[in-house]
């Protein structure tokens, strides 16, 4: 093998790993910022922020809620408004209102709630793209590695007509 032949091989390997490594730091999902939470004794307020404010990407907004100091978050509240869902716009002081009150009548024990907010941008993934854009990088590579392996054989002669 020539170096040419050794130097488009290890182009190849580390294009192929580069594809295979995750995609570390463009994560499309991410908490809320800067939770608060406060009660009247009817409904609880639970605000964030949602940053980056880039582009005005819609995101998907859930909440989680757990009353066995955050062992388990699995509290699934009834009557549930405001930024949350589909189509949250990222900005700072969002707002989501629980009317604990129907779902727990009686006293609120605000501190034995712990919340946890997690989002995911919608549309298309910066993943997939990476993903995708690896493939032909290697797809590439590979091809070139195969083009210029110096392979002087070629495909043999077809046999001739028969008679």
């Amino acid at each position: 093998m020539t170096m040419t032949q050794y130097g488009i091989k290890l182009l190849c390997y580390i294009l192929i790993l580069c594809l295979l490594l995750p995609n570390l730091g463009f994560a499309d999902e991410q908490a809320g910022k800067n939770i608060s939470v406060q009660t009247d004794g009817t409904f609880i307020e639970i605000r964030y922020d949602l940053l980056p404010e880039r582009m005005n990407r819609k995101h998907t907004v859930s909440l989680e809620i757990s009353d066995n100091g955050g062992l388990t978050y699995d509290v699934v509240p009834r009557i549930i408004t405001g930024d949350i869902g589909r189509n949250v716009i990222p900005g700072r002081n969002k707002r989501i209102l629980w009317f604990i009150e129907r779902d727990f009548p009686g006293d609120i024990d605000l501190d034995r709630y712990e919340f946890r907010i997690s989002t995911k941008a919608q549309g298309f993934s910066r993943n997939l793209l990476y993903v995708v854009i690896g493939a032909v990088v290697a797809g590439g590579g590979t091809a070139a590695y195969f083009i210029f392996s110096g392979d002087d054989e070629g495909f043999p002669q077809p046999p001739g007509r028969p008679d």
